[in-house]
């Protein structure tokens, strides 16, 4: 069964449990990411999902890290976006999710310095995490330190070479 699949039906055992609708979230931000929706379409899914997640309870961090990524990436208001992760990251402040997003809004708002900063804590946090390594491979891309991106990239392919992001990077 795919991720889409159950998530739903998780919900429909516990229509209470805030922790799915997360998950919702995370399943349209990895098709945003292939380019399987456009922006606001993608936005409109992910800020439903985690204003569920927000209304059954308002604590959970990655329901903030997903409004802030709508806010970002779907609609542009970057004031929203950084206020989503902060809050994120008052509620989780060890959270590599919340710090790597929050590294995407640096890199947005033209901060690499600030944007390569969270990226290294997000890894240190969770060094296993694939997403975080790529991540911080593409700040050190944009920073235009090609030899160290080139680097994270291959590290993070040796993680786990089925994640094709990596070796997309890599040939970017």
């Amino acid at each position: 069964e795919t991720i889409f699949a159950l998530f739903p039906q998780s919900i429909s055992i516990d229509p209470a449990s805030a922790l799915a609708h997360p998950g919702v979230a995370r399943s349209y931000h990895g098709l945003w990411w292939l380019g399987a929706h456009p922006d606001k379409t993608w936005a409109s899914m992910i800020e439903t999902a985690a204003r569920h997640a927000m209304d059954l309870d308002p604590t959970l961090a990655d329901a903030h890290v997903f409004l802030g990524l709508a806010e970002l990436g779907g609609h542009r208001r970057f004031d929203a976006a950084r206020v989503h992760f902060e809050r994120a990251l008052s509620l989780a402040p060890m959270s590599s999710f919340a710090e790597l997003s929050y590294a995407l809004y640096f890199l947005a708002t033209a901060d690499p310095d600030e944007a390569l900063r969270r990226s290294r804590r997000a890894l240190a946090l969770d060094p296993m995490l694939v997403e975080t390594n790529v991540i911080l491979g593409f700040v050190l891309l944009c920073r235009r330190e090609y030899a160290e991106a080139v680097r994270q990239f291959q590290m993070t392919m040796s993680v786990d070479g089925r994640f094709t992001w990596a070796t997309y990077m890599l040939g970017w």
